[in-house]
């Protein structure tokens, strides 16, 4: 069991733990049990990995986080009186407050202990003795904050969205989230976490808030304009599944007139009121009626100092800041009431649990007097005679009216509110949730103000008819869960701010960010601190810990795709493209309005999750599932017009994957070189770039149905006639097209094969290199299949040199200096060098493709070596800061190649790999043994797919820096293509390729 200062690698988390615990407090005496929350998000980010934070946009988000933590942890030992975890003092409270139930308070703390140990255990080193806590991780939380708020993002509640926000920043925010945070007990708040996600259970808290709204402001309306209030109950037979129906109703009139009638068939009796008073009799101002169902008060509210309003709540013309509930037996300067005053509050409300019970009198704190509860007819009856719940529900007496003073009638009040929770958790709950919740009624000819300034209830109900036709405009679950989207942004950066200090300080981040003291005061947050808050702040404007995402907060970037549509306002059609893992290009078309539409409205294509794994002619693997959906994700920055020979007025754009859950996907190769250039960039400063090679062969098919080389009469850079007559024509419209649609190729020449070609690519981010490249390959295939050509892509397609697509990898940084970022670089390919076996895998993916693992071939050699300007080695180090990876072909899908290139580097980073292989300046084959074990050349390059494959398999690295999932499924994948391919003959399956690839 981890304990305070405890040994050990845990010594330096007291903080957390501390942390820990005191929300554990919090949970068990009616707190919200953030940190289970902040742990699941904080669980699944340690699983996936994304890029939309940096570690320095982190520090004020951190901070805020720190702030809000604070504030639930003051309010939390202050109500209980720790001021630190103490099992004995704790168990012995709980045991003294709530017997019978102390076990079950216990119980919930160890089960916290466990969930903060596991998630300790995850927090530990890995094998390579770094800590597994990086960017990435962070920005799958980040993630999770954007898939939320694209949920409720729609036109649908946009508009009740920006309402809700105004509204909240007229009230004071603070007090809301501190004191709703303390309105619950541990069993409800299990019970509902279990029924419900986050967001509906939010929805709950967000209607416990407005009840409180309401008390508060009736309470200055009767406290300022001395107008009285009055609180009715009204208990009704007959409820769903035959259970207790509680509903409150408070009215606020004029002392001369007016009456306050409960929901349910009470309906016609507040419209004739309503109706029936004369321009010159006191009117009602408005009524808020709250459905509140079977009583369980366990908690009370948190009693605060009260302002006065300057004008009523109920004025029409403008909504007003209701303010605190004012303490009344308790000084200005006190905190809060005790935990006994708070159990006397709710006394009434746990007696009318218990049927036939006898209320008897009541007795609240704060009054030397008894106060008597009577049932009422037309008017009060001074009897004092017990009252029991079975004669209030009687229909001879429909409403009972207590005959309480003002301020304990609203005491009660309040009591009711804060146990709104409590009254949802019913077994009926979800048959009644869109009918039974928290009605505010819509003023007339307002159908759509849903969030009337002023909640009353309409003149226009006047029959069941019309109340169930006014209860289809009632406020709609999407509107507030608005507002419960921020319990799950203050969860994610309440989980940021947990572990940054001590994972920092414990493994050593290699992060230059300060430390976030504890008494450093952060920016004013919607959670302030529950001291301060005890003497009410004028209302402040609402402030988001977190950053306020752009109007096109979706999967896409709106402003980039109005602008490319606008420059190419005919366009018609879209081609949405993505690499398989056998480097085959998988296309959908879409009209224009239908790609306009889908991005509009943030939505993705669907595909099955078991076309990730076929073969390239769409037969099935046993990585097939056969279950489930991937989501294409088109990616509007890799928008593109197609060359102007298409048929079609049309763009291309390269997509991604997503899960179900709108996360993106591990299996997607795209996705997992994102995530690991993140990493480079986040961790460690490094900006990783890369530029492309293409080698082409063009071949033409002969007489005999065969592919023969196109041209014949050139080698390497030669220019002959005809090359000039044949070739050039063709090269330079593919060079054109290219130029048109941004990919400004650097140069093209001949190559040293008949018919081969080669395009030089610019240096670009990794990602958006490899794009480049897949739109560039596809402008060179259609161009010269115009051209009655076929452009293959095969490593040996004619009994003559190969054709390679040979990538230039640069580690660039704007924070190293140039003696780190050399040490970095040197790191990382001395991983990548003790790895390339079996990333072999990747970059070499067919059979064929080691035809060119050769000596003396100016291809990679058959020795796993590096030398500067060394064309025999498969790693070629141009300058310092720029190597060439010789061992790749177009076979390979590029998104996996690099993938597999970045997680080897990465590790050799992380620790710290010094480059024991030396510099080879030689042709290694030209070597004796002993030469190249003085270079520490001793590994040779594999000869097989298999060999591949198998190195592959075991690498641990890899699994950890790829999806293991990903790269277990490739494999299968390979071998079942490699026994489809073996089955044929060889002419057939060398045309086979080629037709291909």
């Amino acid at each position: 069991m981890l304990r305070p200062g405890s040994a050990g690698q845990f010594s330096g988390l007291h903080r957390i733990f501390l942390q820990t615990m005191a929300e554990v407090a919090g949970l068990v005496l009616g707190g919200v049990p953030l940190i289970v929350m902040a742990m699941q998000s904080y669980r699944e980010f340690l699983e996936y990995g994304g890029n939309y934070l940096k570690y320095d946009d982190l520090l004020q988000e951190i901070k805020d986080a720190v702030s809000i933590q604070q504030d639930l942890l003051y309010g939390t030992f202050e109500t209980i009186g720790l001021h630190e975890p103490n099992y004995d003092e704790l168990g012995a409270r709980l045991q003294e407050l709530y017997p019978g139930k102390h076990d079950l308070f216990m119980r919930e703390i160890r089960r916290m202990e466990v969930t903060v140990s596991e998630l300790m255990k995850e927090l530990c080193l890995d094998s390579l003795g770094k800590p597994r806590w990086s960017g990435e991780q962070l920005a799958r939380m980040e993630y999770e904050w954007r898939k939320i708020k694209r949920a409720v993002s729609s036109k649908k509640t946009k508009k009740l969205i920006d309402q809700l926000q105004e509204r909240n920043a007229q009230l004071s925010g603070c007090l809301r989230r501190s004191e709703i945070f303390k309105g619950q007990s541990s069993p409800m708040v299990q019970t509902l976490q279990a029924r419900f996600n986050l967001r509906e259970f939010d929805a709950i808290r967000q209607h416990a808030c407005d009840i409180k709204d309401t008390l508060d402001a009736c309470w200055h309306c009767s406290c300022s304009d001395r107008h009285s209030t009055s609180l009715d109950l009204d208990w009704q037979s007959n409820p769903p599944n035959g259970l207790p129906k509680f509903g409150v109703s408070l009215s606020y009139t004029k002392s001369s007139g007016g009456v306050a009638i409960a929901n349910g068939p009470e309906w016609q009796k507040i419209r004739t009121h309503i109706e029936g008073q004369s321009s010159n009799s006191p009117t009602t101002k408005g009524a808020q009626v709250l459905a509140l169902r079977s009583v369980n008060v366990i908690h009370g509210p948190t009693v605060q100092q009260a302002t006065t309003p300057k004008k009523s709540f109920f004025s029409r013309k403008q909504p007003q800041t209701p303010s605190p509930l004012p303490s009344p037996s308790i000084s200005a300067a006190s905190s809060a009431p005790s935990l006994t005053e708070i159990k006397s509050l709710c006394q009434f409300l746990q007696e009318l649990e218990k049927d036939g019970s006898n209320l008897g009198f009541l007795l609240t704190p704060g009054e030397k007097k008894r106060v008597h509860i009577a049932p009422v007819a037309k008017a009060h009856l001074p009897s004092t005679e017990p009252v029991t719940l079975e004669s209030l529900m009687s229909p001879k007496t429909p409403v009972a009216h207590l005959s309480l003073s003002r301020r304990k009638r609203f005491e009660i009040a309040a009591a009711a509110a804060w146990a709104t929770l409590l009254l949802y958790d019913t077994p009926w709950l979800t048959d009644t949730w869109d009918k039974a919740g928290l009605y505010f009624f819509l003023e007339k000819n307002t159908t759509n103000n849903i969030f009337a300034a002023n909640p009353c209830i309409s003149t226009e109900v006047n029959n069941a008819t019309s109340t169930r036709r006014f209860q289809n405009k009632l406020i709609r679950n999407e509107a507030v869960f608005a507002l419960g989207i921020l319990l799950i942004e203050l969860s994610i950066d309440a989980a940021k701010a947990i572990y940054f200090n001590n994972a920092k300080r414990v493994y050593n981040l290699d992060v230059d960010l300060p430390e976030i003291e504890p008494s450093e005061q952060p920016r004013r947050t919607r959670a302030q601190s529950n001291r301060e808050a005890r003497i009410m702040q004028a209302p402040q404007p609402l402030q988001l810990p977190w950053r306020e995402p752009e109007a096109h907060e979706k999967p896409y970037d709106l402003d980039a795709f109005t602008r490319f549509t606008t420059q190419n306002s005919d366009l018609k059609f879209v081609y949405v493209q993505w690499l398989d893992y056998l480097a085959t290009l998988r296309a959908r078309m879409l009209p224009i309005a239908e790609f306009r539409r889908l991005v509009t409205e943030g939505e993705r294509i669907r595909i099955s999750r078991g076309n990730t794994g076929t073969l390239q002619n769409d037969h099935v693997t046993s990585a097939v599932s056969s279950t489930g959906q991937l989501y294409v994700e088109p990616d509007i920055s890799t928008l593109r017009l197609t060359h102007s020979k298409d048929a079609l007025a049309s763009a291309t754009t390269i997509a991604s994957f997503a899960n179900e859950d709108g996360r993106p996907s591990t299996c997607c190769p795209r996705n997992s070189l994102k995530m690991l250039t993140d990493r480079f960039s986040n961790d460690h400063g490094i900006d990783l770039v890369a530029g492309f090679e293409i080698e082409v062969v063009f071949l033409k098919v002969g007489t005999d149905d065969q592919y023969i080389p196109w041209t014949t009469n050139h080698a390497w850079g030669t220019f002959t006639p005809e090359q000039f007559d044949i070739a050039l024509p063709v090269l330079a419209e593919i060079a054109d097209e290219l130029a048109n649609i941004g990919i400004n190729i650097q140069q093209f020449h001949s190559e040293s094969g008949p018919g081969q070609y080669e395009f030089v690519l610019p240096p670009l981010p990794i990602l958006q290199a490899i794009d480049t490249l897949i739109q560039a390959r596809q402008v060179i295939h259609q161009i010269a299949r115009l051209h009655g050509l076929r452009a293959t892509l095969h490593p040996v397609p004619l009994n003559s040199v190969g054709s390679g697509q040979h990538v230039h990898l640069s580690l660039n940084s704007s924070t190293l200096s140039s003696e780190d970022l050399e040490k970095k670089e040197l790191s990382f390919f001395a991983a990548v060098l003790e790895h390339l076996p079996s990333i072999c895998g990747f970059l070499l993916s067919n059979t064929a493709s080691y035809a060119r693992v050769k000596d003396n071939m100016w291809t990679s050699g058959a020795w796993v070596a590096w030398g500067t300007q060394n064309r025999e080695t498969p790693l070629r180090r141009v300058k310092q800061g720029r190597w060439e990876i010789r061992c790749l072909d177009g076979f390979a899908n590029p998104y996996l190649a690099l993938s597999a290139l970045l997680a080897a580097g990465l590790g050799g980073v992380q620790e710290g790999r010094q480059m024991e292989m030396k510099d080879c300046t030689a042709n290694p084959a030209a070597l004796t043994d002993t030469q190249r074990e003085e270079l520490g050349i001793t590994t040779k390059m594999p000869v097989s797919l298999d060999e591949s494959l198998d190195e592959l398999e075991k690498d641990e690295v890899l699994k950890r820096g790829m999806d293991e999932k990903m790269i277990g499924d490739f494999i299968v994948i390979k071998r079942a293509e490699k026994e489809m391919l073996d089955g044929m003959e060889e002419k057939e399956r060398h045309a086979w390729l080629i037709e291909r690839y």
